[in-house]
């Protein structure tokens, strides 16, 4: 489902992330008739056939699905009708997927997969902001929801960086704000080096910062991420949990509103 012009695009790492960090802004938007698009952007299908061990051990913990991504997209698709929000799913493979020239994985373990992206994804950075401005760059007035990369998973710095890019030259540049990474966001994950939401805009560099609380009905949110089945093991264990901890962190966001989600934007 596309639309030939779009007032939100959201950029997500992976099948879940917008969706999980979003979902409730995106149907407020559908609601108010504002046309939205989630552009995911390693939605590529891996080479089974040459699976690094972490993940293999990830296949395991999603019950080994024949076609892993073909499943993500699906769930994907599905989480869109719930939002009426259009789709778009880029073929780049995610971190876990990556291999050097000497085919050895980039990302062999949890801990490499969030902390500094592998120089051999420098060239990513580059293809992947000249996509970002295929989409989004003269368009007016669009607004561009990206990452913070709160939790640096790498996938997510990657596109944080990509689409930080598009501000220069400013006379192109999106509307570009930034949106919590859930649920890196609320300190739990990943366990062995929690991040946080400051930490996040830090490294971005100090100050200038300026935010946009959104109120939302946390119930088609909650019925979009629910779409997402293979990936609730990795989440939180289970859909009760994962649900109550977007819950609680929506509910933490504000003292005006019930639920709230919240977006960063550099001041100019």
């Amino acid at each position: 489902m596309t639309h030939s012009y779009h007032r939100h695009i959201y950029l997500s790492p992976h099948p879940d992330d917008a969706v999980l960090s979003c979902g409730g802004t995106m149907a407020r938007q559908t609601v108010a008739e504002e046309a939205v698009l989630v552009v995911t952007i390693f939605a590529g299908d891996p080479d089974l056939t040459h699976l690094s061990p972490l993940a293999e051990d990830l296949h395991a913990t999603w019950g080994h699905p024949p076609a892993p991504y073909a499943t993500r997209r699906a769930e994907d698709r599905a989480a869109m009708r719930h939002l009426g929000a259009g789709f778009l799913h880029l073929g780049f493979r995610e971190a876990i997927y990556r291999f050097d020239a000497g085919s050895a994985p980039l990302y062999p373990d949890e801990e490499s997969l969030f902390d500094r992206p592998h120089p051999a994804d420098a060239p990513l950075i580059v293809r992947l902001e000249a996509v970002l401005r295929s989409l989004v760059c003269g368009l007016d007035p669009t607004t561009l929801y990206a990452p913070l990369a709160v939790g640096q998973h790498v996938d997510h710095q990657l596109v944080n960086q990509a689409a930080s890019r598009l501000l220069s030259p400013p006379e192109t540049a999106p509307d570009l704000w930034y949106y919590e990474d859930f649920p890196y966001a609320t300190g739990l994950v990943p366990r062995h080096a929690p991040d946080s939401v400051e930490a996040a805009l830090d490294r971005h560099g100090k100050g200038g910062w300026r935010s946009d609380d959104v109120a939302i009905d946390l119930a088609p949110k909650v019925e979009a991420i629910a779409c997402y089945r293979s990936q609730m093991p990795t989440l939180f264990g289970d859909e009760p949990t994962l649900i109550r901890a977007v819950r609680d962190y929506a509910a933490s966001l504000s003292t005006s509103q019930p639920y709230t989600e919240r977006f960063w934007q550099r001041s100019h």
